[in-house]
């Protein structure tokens, strides 16, 4: 027999053993049921502006539906008390004439025709304002021979276990670096990862969401040193002045650690199909979304 005749008729053997071997199994889904998506985080002393939306399933995503409801009825409590029916903005959410006051609560609820009704209730953080902010230039190496600025941050924690803050490190506006995400790296023990894990010198932390939480410094002045590349933070200067890179610090509630972790997490291993899914956190009751309040300080690094 030929080689190539005696190679064909083993591949189609193989074919057919193959073939003799496939079997249809239909998966029976349960129907999707849409929910409400409530989603606002407004900042202290401002009104809320509060977006209302619908859920929607995957094989519609590709379809580009708006997804705002208008027609909702969306009531605000503080403190328990009705306070107001919030307003369409005929765009995409509902906004309220009152400002946010620290310590207060503020719970909302969401009904529109044809979805469960919706339930959120956050409590509005106390200001945490910076102390001060200062800049070592190429205070050391990194792990690939880098210099690094070290910025230490330094902030009055308010009594009590429980304050969750998210930090952001931004090179200054006016450089072209200023919209590239960068690393951060902090040897301290309050500094979280995404998941949860502690951080150490080496960790690259996202420069826009640093997490950290008061439970070894609870109700003490704080003070926490970060490195930075020495070209993303360093003054610039655009033939008038100098534009300096600067750092906020935001004081959060944990729900709103936990939803911009898991949020986090999921826009890192999106479309990557060895990651497991994640599930966004949300805080709405019969729904999905977030619904909280936090406060923001920022300053120069010089």
């Amino acid at each position: 027999m030929k080689p190539t005749l005696y190679i064909a008729i083993s591949l189609l053997a193989a074919t057919l053993l193959l073939s003799s071997c496939e079997k249809t199994i239909n998966v029976n889904t349960p129907p999707f049921a849409r929910k409400l998506s409530v989603n606002c985080n407004a900042m202290v002393g401002q009104p809320l502006y509060i977006g209302v939306g619908t859920s929607a399933a995957i094989k519609d995503q590709k379809f580009r539906p708006d997804l705002t409801v208008r027609d909702a009825v969306v009531k605000l409590y503080v403190n328990d008390t009705l306070t107001e029916t919030l307003v369409f903005d005929n765009m995409f959410g509902y906004h309220s004439g009152i400002p946010t006051l620290p310590g207060n609560k503020y719970s909302v609820t969401v009904s529109a025709p044809s979805y469960d009704n919706a339930f959120a209730v956050t409590v509005a953080p106390s200001v945490v304002n910076i102390v001060s902010v200062t800049r070592t230039p190429m205070a050391r190496k990194n792990e690939d021979g880098e210099y690094q600025d070290a910025v230490t941050l330094t902030f009055d924690d308010p009594a009590g276990m429980g304050d969750f803050y998210v930090v952001s490190v931004n090179a200054p506006q006016d450089s072209f670096i200023y919209n590239h995400d960068f690393c951060v790296n902090s040897p301290d023990a309050s500094v979280e990862t995404n998941a949860t894990d502690l951080a150490d010198v080496n960790t690259c932390l996202d420069n826009k969401s640093i997490f950290i939480r008061d439970a070894l410094f609870n109700g003490s002045r704080k003070q926490i040193k970060f490195y930075a590349n020495s070209a993303y933070i360093q003054p610039v200067f655009n033939g008038i002045d100098s534009i300096y890179s600067t750092i906020e610090l935001m004081h959060v509630t944990e729900d709103y650690f936990k939803y911009s972790k898991s949020a986090r997490i999921a826009e890192e291993t999106n479309e990557n199909p060895f990651a497991e899914p994640v599930n966004v956190y949300s805080n709405i009751t019969n729904g999905l979304g977030i619904f909280s309040i936090l406060s923001i300080d920022g300053r120069q690094i010089r």
